[in-house]
């Protein structure tokens, strides 16, 4: 039987944490090509999927979607304190400078 092909990409960092090791575990066993670069370049074997993931620095996210020419979409600043309370474990605000001066 012919393996089908992933749909899903994700492109880790080659800085091996546990978070990555984690993800990248889950993401293969859910039928994922899994990249780990071994720089800050995308290896010429990579194979374009439909849905792609970029999971490392900032900086590295940036570098890696202009060489595969994709649009890098990031989280607003204030996320993580939008999330729903039932989510956070602790209070969580987002605030300017001045405002946090005060808090």
């Amino acid at each position: 039987m012919k393996q089908q092909k992933p749909n899903s990409s994700l492109i880790l960092s080659p800085r091996i944490t546990s978070d990555t090791t984690a993800l990248g575990k889950v993401a293969s066993e859910s039928g994922w090509q899994v990249e780990r670069t071994k720089n800050w370049r995308i290896s010429e074997s990579f194979e374009m999927t439909e849905n792609i993931a970029v999971y490392g620095e900032g900086l590295f996210g940036a570098v890696i979607c202009q060489q595969i020419e994709i649009a890098l979409v990031e989280p607003t600043f204030s996320w993580l304190a939008d999330l729903p309370d039932e989510y956070k474990l602790r209070e969580i605000a987002f605030l300017t400078l001045a405002e946090a001066k005060k808090y």
